[in-house]
Order: structure tokens, then C-alpha cells, then sequence
């Protein structure tokens, strides 16, 4: 009593059964690249893949997924390997302006006029979903500014190489490449690195290659 309580996601079966089936039937067809898009994880905490997450992860690369792309939690998640499948835990995110956040909190009875952002971390954490004094429509801790573009090399045997493009979301809400020459290139490649740390992963995080993307550059991800 008194204590939060502590949560846990529980991989449904059903679910799992149909998830598992699609793939299969996917990857049946001759020359098919199967990639799983995963929407899963805490919001709440930067860092943090959850048991369901990487219980997920491991079966959809035993049942044939050539490629996982993982989403929801806002901020960069790490990356690894699974049985030669790369699974890019969380890739951030694009556009998730909330200019209406405050109105649609109050409406659902949190009303939040008038505190300080020091009390509403207090109330909802410090990586909580709220208005920011800096950029009120952009209602995220500011690491949730890195995200990224997720890229994969593919050819008939399945997914050669995969990394990411660097991008943060600047003041105009719009996700912008960072180049190898910027200030901000070295900061995100070690923020990605932490990603890998953290989380206990064993890929390894190479920035210094020349692959690019539409004239962007590219930090790929290798099996450790």
C-alpha cells in the first residue's frame, strides 16, 4: 500500500498466434522480405526495453521476420541482432505536435493551468507527456528531439545492413538530417551508443562509413 504498482506486459497468445501465421504466410512467397513494424514499450523512461519487447523481438525473428522496426516510445531505443535479424528497438519519431495537449488533458479532468514546469514533472515525471515552456506544441523531454530515419540495405538474400540517419526536430517541428561537419553529429552518435549500453545490447554502433542516403549520412549498426 502507498507504493506504485509495478507494470507488466503480457504477450498475448491469440495475438501472437496471428502474428506469427502472417509472417509465415509472408515469408512463403519466393524473393519476400518480411519487415514487422512493433508498436510496444514505455514511454514513460528513457532507455528502458521492457520483457515484452524483447520476448517480441525473439520470436518474430524465430518465426522469420527478416527486419523489426519498433515505435511508440518517443525517445531512441537501441538496436541488436536476433538470430541475423536486426531489431531497431524504438526509432523515435516524426511529427507529434500536440498544440491542444493542455485542453484535451483538462477535458479528461487533469487540468494543468497555471503549473510550474517543476510541478508538473512532480505530477506526470520528468519524461511525462506535457507542455514545455520551450516549445509548448512539442510536449517532450528535449532528448526526444534525436530520432531518426530508419534505413536498410535489401537484396534477394534479405536485409544486408541496416542503420540510421541522425535527425533532430528543431523549434520549426520538423525532423532535420545532422551532418558529419555539425556540432551535433559527435552528441548523437554517443547518444546512440548509450542507447546500446544501457539496454545491454551487443550490436555496435559505426559511424565512421560512407554510406549516405539522399546525400545523408548513415550510422550503421553491426552484429557484436
Amino acid at each position: 500500500p502507498g507504493v506504485a504498482p509495478r507494470v507488466v506486459s503480457i504477450l498475448d497468445e491469440g495475438d501472437w498466434d496471428r502474428l506469427a501465421a502472417a509472417i509465415g504466410q509472408a515469408k512463403s512467397v519466393p524473393g519476400t522480405v518480411v519487415v514487422v513494424s512493433a508498436h510496444w514499450g514505455d514511454h514513460t523512461r528513457p532507455w528502458v526495453l521492457t520483457d515484452h519487447e524483447r520476448l517480441c523481438a525473439e520470436l518474430m525473428a524465430d518465426a522469420g521476420a527478416d527486419l523489426v522496426l519498433g515505435h511508440h516510445q518517443h525517445v531512441l531505443r537501441g538496436t541488436d541482432f536476433l538470430a541475423g535479424t536486426p531489431v531497431l528497438y524504438g526509432i523515435g519519431h516524426a511529427v507529434f505536435d500536440v498544440p491542444r495537449l493542455a485542453d484535451d488533458l483538462a477535458a479528461n479532468g487533469t487540468d494543468i493551468g497555471g503549473l510550474s514546469e517543476a510541478q508538473l514533472a512532480a505530477m506526470l515525471g520528468e519524461y511525462g507527456i506535457y507542455p514545455r515552456p520551450a516549445l509548448p506544441s512539442f510536449p517532450f523531454h528535449p532528448i526526444a528531439r534525436r530520432t531518426v530515419v530508419a534505413v536498410a540495405d535489401i537484396g534477394p538474400d534479405g536485409v544486408r545492413r541496416c542503420g540510421v540517419v541522425p535527425c533532430l526536430i528543431g523549434d520549426d517541428a520538423v525532423a532535420h538530417p545532422v551532418s558529419r561537419d555539425s556540432a551535433d553529429w559527435a552528441p548523437f552518435v554517443e547518444f546512440l551508443t548509450e542507447c546500446q549500453v544501457r539496454a545491454g545490447l551487443a550490436a555496435r554502433v559505426v559511424a565512421d562509413t560512407d554510406w549516405e542516403l539522399a546525400g545523408c549520412p548513415v550510422v550503421a549498426f553491426q552484429a557484436g
